[in-house]
């Protein structure tokens, strides 16, 4: 991979690099796609797909009906209330 290819995947993950970041980060690509290249010379004629190495089972509980909580105790549950309402942190600030 190139040194400029480098600097734009870091561009667009929005990190900074050195020089010396960059050039070993572009060995350790290389690296990486040749480990793809040998890969993709392996025979899987007639190898069933393993879409996880190790049987699974489903973890969910079932669903059960229960009463709602209600306004009043998940005020109480809740970290931070005023008036009735759940306070929570702004996502967004203003530039007033």
């Amino acid at each position: 991979m190139a040194k400029i290819d480098v600097k734009k995947v870091a561009q667009l993950a929005r990190i900074e690099l050195t020089d010396e970041e960059s050039a070993k980060l572009g060995q350790q690509f290389e690296e990486i796609l040749g480990y793809i290249q040998k890969l993709e010379s392996v025979d899987t004629q007639g190898a069933e797909p393993a879409y996880h190495p190790f049987e699974m089972k489903n973890a969910f509980r079932p669903d059960e009906v229960r009463p709602p909580l209600g306004v009043e105790r998940l005020l109480e549950i809740a970290p931070r209330a005023d008036r009735g309402m759940i306070e929570v942190p702004p996502i967004i600030e203003r530039k007033d």
